[in-house]
């Protein structure tokens, strides 16, 4: 290949400035990444990070589900949903409840969790992920014979990307899943570095594919999506064998956590999620992607596989664009029916699987171009395309990070700490604190019970309130400003008397309105 002799294999000397260079790239980007979210850490904040580190601390204690923590004075008289905490859903016993996010992430948690603690395991995990990612993007693109500008070119893409840094700077499942869906291709290609390979080498990858697989299914299911693309750049039945073999302890797993959970093996926590999939979505969605992609990612990026992807010369090539190809719009056809897809930017995190695909075949077109066009020149143009797509991600992320106002994160997520943490110290533990957003953190941070307060029904607040200061419990309510006139409207009755402020969030006591 022409590379090969380009680019040539590396020096002792220039072997250790490649990984002095990832080093320092590296350490720059978990810089930048702590700086804009004004010293990340990982907190049991909204449904999606409570959710996880619920479920979390449940392996930890070898436990799949938990009872709740409904008051013995209303077992009679209120719904068990009425006090269940965000991220979790209804189990099938009475008083069960059961985690509502699948388990492949929470499983890292808690292996993270059990070895360095909680407040060290979970956010190393997210480290690992976040560094893992550019990585992976690198060795992809060298598995498809890019040159190391561009293969390095597409990794900063990825790295500076809004939506790249919307997954590392809180718990949520779509950075992970695509870190073990790259994991996957990256050993997919490796697999098939040579045609015809059906050795040893060639099945352990295989293997490792399946297994990458089954990790990305098990923190999302839709990663199952990509499968086809796979087989299509695996490209023969030995390796498809390998790649079964390697996925089907997770996938076993996976479908007898979900039977017991859920009593179906393809049943999840979500419900029937694909009752709100729906054609009605594409045309907004697209609309909503041709608007929001150009602004996380370059738009060299989004052309160039159309534009070069017809000029790779070798068969094997051209079937891996084929297969990015398909990878790219499994993913983005999929979610083009989901209904939430285009309702907010940082809702194209569902589709962040697909952007190192996306990437990955604008640097194998551009290389392609390339090498038709520029001879002897070559890797000069690879250079300048590599130049070009770097300072453009630049660009864009300096445009639209003030704007998306990542920075908040960090402040707003801890918020929900805060305030769990003062919550479990200081109110006693028979004590009911009604919350919404919080629920998840509460059940996190505190024995307390919580009393969902947008799930009542419209008359039994006050009933169920009058009861609790019957029983002698005090009760409490842990609400956001724009939650408050939803809570004293259902809890009507109660006198709100203000106990402490956490930010923009405020812990009431409820008091008889005598």
């Amino acid at each position: 290949m022409f590379f090969k002799g380009a680019w040539g294999a590396a020096g002792g000397w220039r072997r250790g400035a490649m990984v002095a260079g990832t080093i320092v790239c590296l350490l720059l980007w978990a810089s930048w990444v702590w700086t804009i979210g004004s010293r990340f850490e990982v907190v049991a904040g909204g449904a999606d990070s409570s959710g996880y580190l619920n479920s979390a601390k449940l392996f930890a204690e070898g436990r799949w589900s938990t009872g709740l923590r409904l008051p013995e004075e209303l077992r009679s008289v209120a719904r068990p949903n009425e006090f269940m905490p965000l991220g979790f859903t209804l189990g099938g016993r009475e008083g069960e409840a059961v985690p509502t996010y699948p388990p492949g992430l929470p499983l890292q948690f808690a292996l993270a969790g059990l070895v360095l603690g909680w407040d060290w395991g979970p956010l190393v995990v997210g480290v690992a992920l976040a560094a893992a990612f550019p990585l992976l993007m690198v060795g992809a693109a060298r598995e498809l014979g890019v040159a190391r500008p561009l293969a390095w070119a597409g990794a900063a893409v990825l790295m500076v990307s809004p939506v790249t840094l919307f997954g590392a700077l809180q718990p949520l499942s779509d950075l992970p899943a695509a870190v073990w869906s790259l994991a996957a291709l990256v050993a997919a290609l490796r697999a098939g570095r040579s045609r015809g390979q059906t050795g040893g080498a060639s099945v352990g990858w295989s293997v490792a594919c399946g297994v990458a697989v089954a990790v990305a299914v098990a923190v999302r299911p839709t990663s199952a999506v990509v499968i086809p693309a796979l087989v299509v750049i695996l490209g023969c039945w030995r390796r498809w064998l390998g790649a079964a073999l390697g996925g089907l302890p997770g996938a076993l797993f996976l479908g007898f956590y979900q039977f017991t959970l859920y009593g179906h093996p393809l049943a999840s926590g979500y419900g029937n999620i694909f009752a709100a999939l729906g054609a009605e979505w594409v045309g907004v969605t697209l609309r909503f992607y041709a608007e929001w992609l150009p602004r996380v990612l370059p738009g060299l990026v989004l052309v160039l596989p159309l534009a070069g992807g017809f000029l790779l010369r070798d068969a094997k090539q051209r079937w891996r664009m084929v297969g990015l190809g398909m990878w790219v719009a499994a993913l983005g056809g999929f979610y083009a029916t989901y209904p939430v897809t285009h309702e907010v930017w940082w809702c194209l995190r569902f589709v962040l699987p697909a952007f190192p695909a996306w990437v990955l075949a604008a640097v194998l077109a551009w290389q392609a171009i390339a090498e038709r066009w520029g001879g002897v020149r070559a890797p000069r143009w690879c250079s300048f395309g590599a130049a070009v797509l770097a300072v453009w991600a630049g660009v864009l992320a300096w445009l639209w990070l003030p704007q998306l106002h990542l920075s908040a994160i960090g402040p707003a997520e801890r918020v929900y700490r805060e305030a769990g943490r003062w919550v479990g110290g200081n109110l006693p533990p028979d004590a009911v604190v009604s919350s919404f957003a919080t629920s998840g953190a509460l059940y996190y941070y505190t024995p307390v019970a919580t009393l969902r307060f947008d799930d009542l029904r419209p008359d039994s607040g006050p009933d169920l309130v009058r009861r609790l200061h019957a029983a002698r419990r005090p009760v409490f309510a842990l609400v956001f400003e724009a939650e408050r006139p939803q809570a004293e409207e259902r809890l009507r009755g109660a006198r709100w008397e203000p106990v402490r402020t956490f930010g923009g969030l405020r812990l009431w006591r409820l008091e008889p309105d005598s």
